[in-house]
């Protein structure tokens, strides 16, 4: 039993490493609790078909599949604005920051 395998494929619940053993995943990794085996190709797929043609649109104008849910988000969440974020870090660094501005003060003490 290998320490660690480099997976480059899956069918289902069976993995592929480089050396082109196969492998049941019984690790019961987050996205195959939350998706199931093999759905996020579909869900890749889908969301690939959805952007293809936009290009690296990262920081410029908003795409329209984000101007369809800031409405939604707005509703659910009861407040007047939403912001999108890359990673959790960036969501964090932004709340520190908004925290730091709304109530006037430079410094941010850590536990």
């Amino acid at each position: 039993l290998k320490v660690a395998s480099i997976v480059v494929k899956s069918n289902g619940p069976v993995l592929i490493d480089v050396d082109g053993t196969e492998m049941l995943d019984i690790s019961g990794s987050y996205g195959v609790n939350v998706a199931g085996y093999d759905n996020y190709k579909g869900f890749v797929e889908r969301g690939w078909e959805r952007i293809k043609d936009l290009g690296p649109n990262v920081l410029g104008p908003v795409h329209p599949i984000i101007s369809d849910v800031i409405g939604p988000l707005r509703a659910i969440s009861g407040l007047d604005e939403v912001s999108f974020h890359m990673s959790g870090t960036e969501a964090v660094m932004c709340a520190v920051r908004l925290c730091r501005f709304n109530k006037r003060k430079k410094l941010v003490v850590t536990f």
